[in-house]
């Protein structure tokens, strides 16, 4: 499943907005995170910025970073 809410996640360097970026999680991840981008901050990139919600909490698995139940 795909994240993202159609906001421009790049800007080139001629000001034209556009969503390069994208992050996919499993399906079953899907209702518990809130996908958006951040303030610029000087990239060409804007920061992604992926929230965590409904109560749960991600368990870190050194070989695959975090996991939701």
């Amino acid at each position: 499943m795909a994240l993202i809410d159609g906001s421009p996640t790049r800007v080139s360097s001629r000001g034209v907005a556009s969503a390069q970026d994208v992050t996919f999680v499993p399906s079953t991840c899907e209702q518990h995170l809130i996908w958006h981008t951040g303030i610029h901050i000087g990239s060409d990139h804007f920061p992604i910025i992926i929230e965590v919600i409904g109560g749960i909490h991600p368990q870190q698995n050194s070989e695959e970073g975090y996991i939701l139940p």
